[in-house]
Protein backbone atom coordinates (compact mmCIF):
# COMPACT_ATOMS: atom_id res chain seq x y z
CA UNK A 1 0.00 0.00 0.00
CA UNK A 2 1.24 3.46 -1.14
CA UNK A 3 0.48 6.17 0.80
CA UNK A 4 -0.03 10.22 -0.83
CA UNK A 5 -0.35 13.01 0.89
CA UNK A 6 -1.88 16.03 -1.16
CA UNK A 7 -0.66 19.24 0.41
CA UNK A 8 -2.11 21.73 -2.51
CA UNK A 9 1.27 23.83 -1.09
CA UNK A 10 -1.10 25.39 2.08
CA UNK A 11 0.80 28.06 4.24
CA UNK A 12 2.74 26.34 6.69
CA UNK A 13 1.40 28.96 9.31
CA UNK A 14 -2.40 28.68 8.66
CA UNK A 15 -3.98 25.69 10.72
CA UNK A 16 -3.94 23.32 7.55
CA UNK A 17 -0.93 23.65 7.70
CA UNK A 18 0.33 22.90 10.96
CA UNK A 19 -2.57 20.05 10.52
CA UNK A 20 -0.71 18.63 7.47
CA UNK A 21 2.54 18.38 9.42
CA UNK A 22 0.68 16.70 12.03
CA UNK A 23 -0.58 14.11 9.55
CA UNK A 24 3.23 13.36 7.54
CA UNK A 25 4.82 13.51 11.02
CA UNK A 26 2.39 10.83 12.30
CA UNK A 27 2.93 8.81 9.28
CA UNK A 28 6.59 9.07 9.53
CA UNK A 29 6.48 8.20 13.27
CA UNK A 30 4.31 4.92 12.19
CA UNK A 31 6.93 3.61 9.79
CA UNK A 32 5.45 5.26 7.06
CA UNK A 33 6.76 7.60 4.06
CA UNK A 34 4.15 9.25 2.22
CA UNK A 35 4.91 9.79 -1.05
CA UNK A 36 4.55 13.78 -1.58
CA UNK A 37 5.10 15.14 -5.26
CA UNK A 38 6.87 18.52 -5.56
CA UNK A 39 4.76 21.51 -6.96
CA UNK A 40 7.01 24.47 -7.74
CA UNK A 41 5.13 26.00 -10.47
CA UNK A 42 2.95 26.85 -8.30
CA UNK A 43 4.70 29.96 -7.25
CA UNK A 44 2.96 32.25 -8.99
CA UNK A 45 1.79 35.57 -7.74
CA UNK A 46 -1.23 35.90 -9.88
CA UNK A 47 -3.97 33.98 -7.83
CA UNK A 48 -6.39 32.67 -10.68
CA UNK A 49 -3.81 31.68 -12.85
CA UNK A 50 -2.35 29.76 -9.81
CA UNK A 51 -5.65 27.86 -9.43
CA UNK A 52 -5.97 27.47 -12.99
CA UNK A 53 -1.91 25.10 -13.36
CA UNK A 54 -2.59 23.73 -9.81
CA UNK A 55 -6.63 22.58 -11.14
CA UNK A 56 -4.60 21.12 -14.48
CA UNK A 57 -1.78 19.32 -12.54
CA UNK A 58 -4.55 17.93 -9.77
CA UNK A 59 -6.71 16.35 -12.48
CA UNK A 60 -4.40 15.15 -15.46
CA UNK A 61 -0.69 14.99 -13.89
CA UNK A 62 -1.16 13.93 -10.77
CA UNK A 63 -4.07 11.91 -11.74
CA UNK A 64 -1.46 10.05 -14.34
CA UNK A 65 1.12 9.50 -11.51
CA UNK A 66 -1.75 7.99 -9.07
CA UNK A 67 -2.82 5.51 -11.66
CA UNK A 68 1.19 4.39 -12.30
CA UNK A 69 1.47 3.73 -9.12
CA UNK A 70 -2.11 1.67 -8.82
CA UNK A 71 -0.37 -0.57 -11.59
CA UNK A 72 1.55 -2.13 -8.69
CA UNK A 73 0.04 -1.31 -5.16
CA UNK A 74 -3.29 0.08 -3.40
CA UNK A 75 -2.78 4.03 -3.24
CA UNK A 76 -4.52 5.79 -0.82
CA UNK A 77 -4.61 9.97 -1.46
CA UNK A 78 -5.09 11.67 1.94
CA UNK A 79 -5.72 15.34 1.05
CA UNK A 80 -5.30 17.43 3.46
CA UNK A 81 -6.94 20.97 2.11
CA UNK A 82 -10.16 19.16 0.09
CA UNK A 83 -8.20 18.61 -2.82
CA UNK A 84 -8.55 15.31 -4.33
CA UNK A 85 -8.95 14.78 -8.21
CA UNK A 86 -12.09 14.85 -10.04
CA UNK A 87 -11.71 11.27 -11.96
CA UNK A 88 -11.92 8.11 -9.61
CA UNK A 89 -8.93 5.39 -10.61
CA UNK A 90 -9.53 1.68 -9.39
CA UNK A 91 -6.92 0.90 -6.72
CA UNK A 92 -6.75 4.38 -5.49
CA UNK A 93 -8.69 5.44 -2.54
CA UNK A 94 -9.47 9.20 -1.48
CA UNK A 95 -9.38 10.46 2.02
CA UNK A 96 -9.73 14.19 1.42
CA UNK A 97 -9.77 16.15 4.58
CA UNK A 98 -12.94 18.83 5.33
CA UNK A 99 -11.85 20.80 8.00
CA UNK A 100 -15.05 22.86 8.43
CA UNK A 101 -18.36 23.93 6.58
CA UNK A 102 -17.90 27.77 7.15
CA UNK A 103 -18.87 28.59 3.72
CA UNK A 104 -22.32 26.00 3.84
CA UNK A 105 -23.01 27.14 7.26
CA UNK A 106 -21.88 31.03 8.01
CA UNK A 107 -21.46 31.56 4.16
CA UNK A 108 -21.90 35.49 4.75
CA UNK A 109 -18.14 35.81 6.25
CA UNK A 110 -16.31 34.00 2.86
CA UNK A 111 -15.63 36.40 0.20
CA UNK A 112 -17.94 34.97 -2.58
CA UNK A 113 -15.35 33.66 -5.16
CA UNK A 114 -13.75 32.00 -1.88
CA UNK A 115 -16.77 30.31 -1.22
CA UNK A 116 -17.61 28.96 -4.79
CA UNK A 117 -14.60 27.47 -4.92
CA UNK A 118 -14.08 25.75 -1.23
CA UNK A 119 -17.85 24.55 -2.23
CA UNK A 120 -16.89 22.84 -5.84
CA UNK A 121 -13.64 21.34 -3.53
CA UNK A 122 -16.16 20.40 -0.91
CA UNK A 123 -18.97 19.10 -2.93
CA UNK A 124 -16.37 17.18 -5.33
CA UNK A 125 -14.71 15.47 -2.23
CA UNK A 126 -18.08 14.40 -1.26
CA UNK A 127 -18.60 12.66 -4.35
CA UNK A 128 -15.51 10.79 -4.72
CA UNK A 129 -14.55 10.11 -1.14
CA UNK A 130 -13.59 6.79 0.01
CA UNK A 131 -14.02 7.83 3.32
CA UNK A 132 -14.39 11.44 4.65
CA UNK A 133 -11.36 12.80 7.94
CA UNK A 134 -12.05 15.76 9.72
CA UNK A 135 -10.88 17.49 12.86
CA UNK A 136 -13.43 17.41 15.27
CA UNK A 137 -16.66 15.03 16.36
CA UNK A 138 -18.48 19.04 15.68
CA UNK A 139 -17.39 19.44 12.01
CA UNK A 140 -18.23 15.38 12.03
CA UNK A 141 -21.45 15.77 12.69
CA UNK A 142 -21.95 18.85 10.51
CA UNK A 143 -20.66 16.94 7.16
CA UNK A 144 -22.88 13.92 8.27
CA UNK A 145 -25.99 16.16 8.36
CA UNK A 146 -25.13 18.67 6.14
CA UNK A 147 -24.42 16.04 3.06
CA UNK A 148 -26.30 12.69 4.74
CA UNK A 149 -23.03 11.25 4.70
CA UNK A 150 -22.55 7.71 6.31
CA UNK A 151 -21.01 8.03 9.56
CA UNK A 152 -18.57 5.36 9.24
CA UNK A 153 -17.44 6.63 6.44
CA UNK A 154 -16.26 9.78 8.38
CA UNK A 155 -12.87 9.70 10.55
CA UNK A 156 -11.68 12.14 12.61
CA UNK A 157 -7.92 12.82 13.74
CA UNK A 158 -7.75 15.45 15.86
CA UNK A 159 -4.98 18.46 15.40
CA UNK A 160 -2.40 18.08 17.60
CA UNK A 161 -0.60 20.97 19.20
CA UNK A 162 1.62 23.47 17.44
CA UNK A 163 4.40 24.04 19.75
CA UNK A 164 6.62 22.08 22.13
CA UNK A 165 7.02 23.96 25.76
CA UNK A 166 10.68 24.34 24.84
CA UNK A 167 11.79 27.82 25.26
CA UNK A 168 15.26 28.60 23.09
CA UNK A 169 14.99 32.48 22.99
CA UNK A 170 15.64 34.95 26.24
CA UNK A 171 12.03 35.53 27.10
CA UNK A 172 12.80 39.11 28.74
CA UNK A 173 13.97 40.30 25.34
CA UNK A 174 10.82 39.30 23.88
CA UNK A 175 8.58 40.81 26.35
CA UNK A 176 10.59 44.14 26.05
CA UNK A 177 10.34 44.27 22.40
CA UNK A 178 6.73 44.43 22.52
CA UNK A 179 6.91 46.32 25.95
CA UNK A 180 4.61 43.56 27.61
CA UNK A 181 4.84 42.39 31.48
CA UNK A 182 4.06 38.78 32.23
CA UNK A 183 0.90 37.94 32.90
CA UNK A 184 -0.68 41.72 32.27
CA UNK A 185 -1.61 41.11 28.53
CA UNK A 186 -4.61 38.81 26.85
CA UNK A 187 -3.36 37.18 23.53
CA UNK A 188 -5.02 36.50 20.54
CA UNK A 189 -3.48 34.11 17.41
CA UNK A 190 -5.85 35.13 14.57
CA UNK A 191 -6.59 35.56 11.29
CA UNK A 192 -8.26 38.81 10.10
CA UNK A 193 -11.07 36.74 8.77
CA UNK A 194 -14.38 38.23 9.31
CA UNK A 195 -15.31 35.24 11.22
CA UNK A 196 -12.94 35.20 14.07
CA UNK A 197 -14.37 38.20 14.99
CA UNK A 198 -11.41 40.54 16.41
CA UNK A 199 -13.13 43.64 16.01
CA UNK A 200 -15.28 42.71 19.00
CA UNK A 201 -12.93 41.73 20.86
CA UNK A 202 -10.60 44.83 20.26
CA UNK A 203 -13.83 46.65 21.12
CA UNK A 204 -14.07 45.03 24.60
CA UNK A 205 -10.81 45.19 25.69
CA UNK A 206 -10.51 49.12 25.23
CA UNK A 207 -13.62 49.12 27.50
CA UNK A 208 -12.05 46.86 29.98
CA UNK A 209 -8.73 49.07 29.38
CA UNK A 210 -10.65 52.15 30.82
CA UNK A 211 -10.70 50.13 34.18
CA UNK A 212 -7.88 48.52 34.05
CA UNK A 213 -4.86 50.26 32.83
CA UNK A 214 -1.77 48.01 33.50
CA UNK A 215 -2.96 45.24 30.95
CA UNK A 216 -2.99 45.06 27.35
CA UNK A 217 -3.71 42.93 24.14
CA UNK A 218 -1.87 40.93 22.05
CA UNK A 219 -2.86 40.68 18.83
CA UNK A 220 -0.61 38.06 16.94
CA UNK A 221 -0.88 37.49 12.84
CA UNK A 222 -3.31 40.76 12.50
CA UNK A 223 -2.20 43.30 10.64
CA UNK A 224 1.28 44.78 10.70
CA UNK A 225 4.12 44.62 13.29
CA UNK A 226 2.28 47.99 15.15
CA UNK A 227 0.84 49.56 18.14
CA UNK A 228 -1.92 51.52 19.82
CA UNK A 229 -2.12 52.46 23.32
CA UNK A 230 -3.02 48.89 24.97
CA UNK A 231 -2.98 47.19 21.65
CA UNK A 232 0.17 45.14 20.23
CA UNK A 233 -0.50 44.08 16.99
CA UNK A 234 2.48 41.62 16.26
CA UNK A 235 1.82 40.54 12.33
CA UNK A 236 3.58 36.97 11.64
CA UNK A 237 5.85 35.94 14.14
CA UNK A 238 8.34 33.43 14.75
CA UNK A 239 7.04 29.97 16.95
CA UNK A 240 10.09 31.01 19.39
CA UNK A 241 8.43 34.31 20.07
CA UNK A 242 5.03 32.96 19.98
CA UNK A 243 5.75 30.42 22.32
CA UNK A 244 7.24 33.12 24.89
CA UNK A 245 3.99 35.01 24.16
CA UNK A 246 1.56 32.16 25.01
CA UNK A 247 3.71 31.24 28.15
CA UNK A 248 3.58 34.82 29.86
CA UNK A 249 -0.18 35.54 28.74
CA UNK A 250 -2.74 35.81 31.46
CA UNK A 251 -5.31 35.26 29.50
CA UNK A 252 -6.13 33.72 26.11
CA UNK A 253 -9.45 35.01 24.02
CA UNK A 254 -10.83 32.92 21.21
CA UNK A 255 -14.02 35.06 20.01
CA UNK A 256 -14.45 33.46 16.64
CA UNK A 257 -17.91 33.18 15.19
CA UNK A 258 -17.07 29.47 13.51
CA UNK A 259 -14.15 26.99 13.44
CA UNK A 260 -13.21 23.77 12.34
CA UNK A 261 -11.31 22.77 15.51
CA UNK A 262 -9.36 25.80 17.05
CA UNK A 263 -5.60 24.21 17.50
CA UNK A 264 -4.96 27.88 19.80
CA UNK A 265 -7.11 26.05 22.84
CA UNK A 266 -4.81 23.33 23.11
CA UNK A 267 -1.71 25.66 22.61
CA UNK A 268 -2.62 27.90 25.44
CA UNK A 269 -3.90 24.92 27.52
CA UNK A 270 -1.04 23.25 26.83
CA UNK A 271 1.23 26.52 28.24
CA UNK A 272 -1.36 26.55 31.48
CA UNK A 273 -2.90 29.66 29.82
CA UNK A 274 -6.96 30.50 30.94
CA UNK A 275 -9.43 30.67 27.66
CA UNK A 276 -12.05 33.17 27.13
CA UNK A 277 -13.60 31.62 23.96
CA UNK A 278 -17.29 31.83 22.29
CA UNK A 279 -19.55 29.42 23.48
CA UNK A 280 -19.91 27.32 20.11
CA UNK A 281 -20.31 23.62 19.94
CA UNK A 282 -16.79 22.89 18.38
CA UNK A 283 -14.94 24.72 21.39
CA UNK A 284 -17.03 22.86 24.14
CA UNK A 285 -15.73 20.16 22.18
CA UNK A 286 -11.99 20.86 22.30
CA UNK A 287 -11.93 22.59 25.80
CA UNK A 288 -13.77 20.01 27.30
CA UNK A 289 -15.95 22.53 28.78
CA UNK A 290 -12.84 23.81 30.57
CA UNK A 291 -13.47 27.35 29.85
CA UNK A 292 -15.53 30.76 30.19
CA UNK A 293 -17.72 30.86 27.48
CA UNK A 294 -18.61 34.21 25.83
CA UNK A 295 -21.19 35.47 23.51
CA UNK A 296 -20.05 37.25 20.19
CA UNK A 297 -20.63 40.47 21.30
CA UNK A 298 -18.29 42.69 22.75
CA UNK A 299 -20.14 43.92 26.15
CA UNK A 300 -20.15 39.97 27.57
CA UNK A 301 -16.36 39.48 26.23
CA UNK A 302 -15.53 42.48 28.14
CA UNK A 303 -17.53 41.00 31.30
CA UNK A 304 -15.46 37.45 30.76
CA UNK A 305 -12.12 39.58 30.89
CA UNK A 306 -13.11 41.31 34.00
CA UNK A 307 -14.28 38.25 35.83
CA UNK A 308 -11.39 36.28 35.68
CA UNK A 309 -8.77 39.25 36.28
CA UNK A 310 -10.79 39.60 39.26
CA UNK A 311 -10.74 35.53 40.16
CA UNK A 312 -7.40 34.09 40.69
CA UNK A 313 -9.31 30.58 42.07
CA UNK A 314 -11.19 30.54 38.72
CA UNK A 315 -7.52 30.95 36.55
CA UNK A 316 -5.73 28.55 38.49
CA UNK A 317 -8.75 26.23 37.96
CA UNK A 318 -8.92 26.38 34.57
CA UNK A 319 -5.50 26.23 34.42
CA UNK A 320 -5.17 22.83 36.28
CA UNK A 321 -8.53 21.33 34.32
CA UNK A 322 -6.95 22.58 31.24
CA UNK A 323 -3.71 20.80 31.26
CA UNK A 324 -6.16 17.24 32.04
CA UNK A 325 -7.70 18.22 29.32
CA UNK A 326 -5.09 18.21 26.79
CA UNK A 327 -3.96 14.70 26.97
CA UNK A 328 -6.72 13.93 24.50
CA UNK A 329 -4.79 15.80 21.85
CA UNK A 330 -1.19 14.55 22.33
CA UNK A 331 0.26 12.66 19.45
CA UNK A 332 0.11 8.95 20.41
CA UNK A 333 -3.38 9.58 20.21
CA UNK A 334 -3.19 11.31 17.11
CA UNK A 335 -0.94 8.20 15.64
CA UNK A 336 -3.77 6.01 17.09
CA UNK A 337 -6.46 7.78 14.76
CA UNK A 338 -4.06 7.78 11.75
CA UNK A 339 -3.78 3.96 12.72
CA UNK A 340 -7.64 3.15 12.21
CA UNK A 341 -8.23 5.98 9.13
CA UNK A 342 -5.67 3.15 7.61
CA UNK A 343 -6.98 0.29 9.00
CA UNK A 344 -3.76 -0.60 10.64
CA UNK A 345 -5.42 -1.16 13.96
Amino acid sequence: MKIVIEEAKINQYSGIGKYYYNILNSLLDLGITPIIYPKDFLYYNNPIIRRIKYFFWLNFIFTFKLFLLSLKDEVIVIGVNYYVPFFKIPRVKYYPVIHDLIAFKQSQYIPAWNRFIISLLTFNAIRVADKIVTVSETAKNDIIQTFNYDREKVKVIFNTFSLDNEIKIDENFILEKYRLYNKQYFLSVSSSSPHKNINSLVQAFKEFYKKNKGYKLVLVGNGDNCSEECIVYTGVITDEELKVLYKNAKIYIFPSIAEGFGIPIIDAQNFGVPIICSDIEVFREVTGGIAEFTSFDSMSINKKMQYLVDNDFRCNKLIEDGKKNISRFKKNNIKEQIKNLLGLL
